[in-house]
């Protein structure tokens, strides 16, 4: 997921989220839920947008975890911009200085690594200008410090040893103004309590 030319890569509701059912193998756009008891500090009651996953590694961003500064903190020249009030949210453990852009609805570019058919991700400072330039709307952008990453097979051996449930993704709630509630959403779905 480190990306680049030439790198790796209204709320919601739970009735308007529809949850399909598992599958047995990891996927860009699909979400890792981490289930109840999962311990690990960093993973604890997150949801993970995974992005590429391969026999090389596996990587994708926790979608569900405000940092609690805008991004005008993080990059003080975007202060008089639309992105400047933007939420930045703590991608994963993994390179915690490194700024990762999820874009939805873009036409993408050299510098931008396809996710989904309507999702790209970059790290590239070059790509935010281009997004000021265009009017980008910033509910089209994600931005996220750091990024989750595992080496090939683990997150198979995670998923096997039930840390992870295993859904397909929503965009919509990865960009919606609720993400930050999005582990407690699914998880009443996928585990509800009696």
């Amino acid at each position: 997921m480190i990306l680049g030319a030439n790198g790796l890569f209204a709320a919601i509701a739970p009735p308007a989220l529809e949850l399909k059912p598992a599958v047995a193998t990891p996927a860009p756009g699909m979400f890792l839920v981490a289930r109840r008891g999962f311990l690990d500090p960093n993973f604890s009651q997150t949801v993970v947008y995974l992005m590429q996953h391969d026999p090389e590694a596996s990587f994708g961003l926790i979608v569900n975890r405000p940092a609690g500064s805008p991004l005008s903190s993080t990059l003080p020249y975007v202060a008089d911009t639309p992105f400047a009030s933007s939420p930045v949210y703590r991608g994963g453990p993994m390179d915690p200085d490194m700024l990762v852009m999820l874009v939805r609805n873009s036409p993408g570019s050299s510098l931008m690594r396809q996710v989904t058919g309507r999702i790209q991700a970059s790290v590239s400072l070059q790509v935010l200008n281009e997004l000021l330039v265009d009017q980008k709307p910033p509910n089209d952008v994600r931005f996220y410090l750091g990024y989750a990453g595992w080496s090939p097979g683990r997150l198979e051996q995670e998923i096997e040893h039930h840390y992870w449930h295993l859904v397909k993704g929503d965009p919509a709630a990865v960009f919606g103004p609720e993400a930050s509630t999005l582990w407690e959403t699914l998880i009443d779905q996928l585990e509800p309590l009696d």
